[in-house]
């Protein structure tokens, strides 16, 4: 059996905004190279693109998924903080607690995160990869 990989280009996209660590960027605050933030469209990629080249892919069985539906994201969130992900997110992005900033698209990216692992975790529990 073999070990499951599942990925979409569109979390790749995911991206902090427009901050400068976890600081929005104004005033004193000047924008940083690559969104201010480690985890970038390019950090994601730069993974993905290293286990093609070292042949690591194309051992795994890989996979995609839907976003998660409304009820699934409402069984772990509740309705008030997904309501402003969603608004944020139809916008340019915003904060949602500490060190969470997100941009635009930020909803639909995670909802698609979320269907990842839904997806990868009812694999491993079918027994179809590990």
């Amino acid at each position: 059996m073999r070990t499951g990989f599942y990925w979409s280009e569109e979390c790749f996209w995911h991206a902090g905004g427009n901050f400068a660590g976890n600081l929005p960027v104004g005033g004193f605050v000047q924008p940083m190279e690559a969104g201010g933030l480690p985890e970038t469209p390019e950090s994601k990629r730069r993974m993905k693109n290293l286990l093609d080249v070292s042949g690591l892919l194309a051992e795994l069985a890989t996979g995609g998924a839907e976003r998660a539906t409304d009820e699934d994201i409402l069984r772990v969130h509740p309705e008030s903080y997904v309501t402003a992900f969603r608004d944020l997110s139809a916008k340019e992005g915003g904060n949602l607690g500490l060190r969470s900033p997100f941009g635009p698209g930020g909803y639909e990216i995670a909802a698609r995160s979320a269907g990842l692992a839904k997806q990868a975790l009812t694999a491993v529990l079918k027994g179809e990869v590990r």
